[in-house]
C-alpha cells in the first residue's frame, strides 16, 4: 500500500517522465534535418534551373543569329558543368542545357535539371555581336 501512494506522488510521476524530451528530441532531429535537406535542395534545383532556363536562351539566340558552335559555347555558358547541345533544321534552332544539381560545392546524385528552348533562324549576319 504504501508502494502504490509513492507511485502516485507527483514527485514520483514528475522523475520518471525525466529526460522525455531529449528522447523525444533526438527521435525528430534526423526528420527535421531530412526535412531541411530536401527544402534546401529544392530551392538550389529551382535557381539551377533558372540559370540553365537562362543559358539555353542566350545559346538559342546566339546561334539563331549565325554563331557558330564555339561561340555559342564561349558567350553562354555560365558554368563549366553546364551541357549544351544545340540542333539546327533549316528554320528553327533549338538549344538544350543540363546541369547537375550541386549545394555547397557537392552534387546531389540523381539530381539533373535541363531547360530548351527553339529560336527561328533568322538570316545570316556577317558577324555575331559579342556578349558584354
Amino acid at each position: 500500500m504504501a508502494r502504490e501512494r509513492c507511485m502516485q506522488h507527483p514527485r514520483y510521476l514528475q522523475d520518471r517522465e525525466q529526460g522525455s524530451a531529449t528522447v523525444e528530441f533526438a527521435v525528430a532531429l534526423p526528420a527535421v534535418i531530412m526535412l531541411l535537406l530536401l527544402a534546401v535542395s529544392l530551392v538550389a534545383a529551382g535557381f539551377v534551373r533558372a540559370s540553365a532556363q537562362e543559358t539555353s536562351r542566350s545559346a538559342a539566340r546566339l546561334a539563331a543569329l549565325g554563331g557558330t558552335g564555339e561561340q555559342v559555347l564561349a558567350q553562354t555558358v555560365s558554368s563549366p558543368k553546364f551541357t549544351v547541345h544545340v540542333t539546327t533544321t533549316d528554320e528553327w534552332v533549338t538549344a538544350t542545357v543540363s546541369a547537375p544539381v550541386t549545394i555547397v560545392g557537392v552534387q546531389v546524385p540523381g539530381l539533373k535539371v535541363s531547360a530548351s528552348t527553339t529560336a527561328y533562324r533568322e538570316a545570316a549576319t556577317s558577324t555575331v555581336p559579342d556578349r558584354q
